[in-house]
């Protein structure tokens, strides 16, 4: 049994697995998206500040980024530093 389910991981990571290549822009479209990036905001303006940043950017299909230079809350200089997923790592 262990030998087969053995044999099984080994053809699935080479038939499926193997050949993936991730799409980078989606995926960084996606980070960029995230209602987690309001995360490091917190700590700058306050919990329930950032979550009226996070829920008024759902809303209105804003990134959370957008909508604090926007609003004067960072500058864009800053709002790129703040919400760079990198540095959240």
């Amino acid at each position: 049994m262990i030998e087969i389910l053995t044999n099984i991981v080994v053809h699935l990571n080479e038939k499926c697995i193997a050949s993936l290549t991730p799409n980078v822009d989606r995926c960084n479209e996606y980070v960029e998206w995230s209602m987690a990036l309001v995360t490091p905001l917190a700590a700058k303006i306050g919990y329930d500040r950032a979550a009226e940043i996070a829920y008024e950017a759902y809303r209105e299909k804003k990134k959370v980024k957008d909508l604090v230079v926007e609003k004067g809350i960072l500058s864009s200089e800053e709002a790129e530093n703040l919400f760079d997923p990198k540095r959240m790592i």
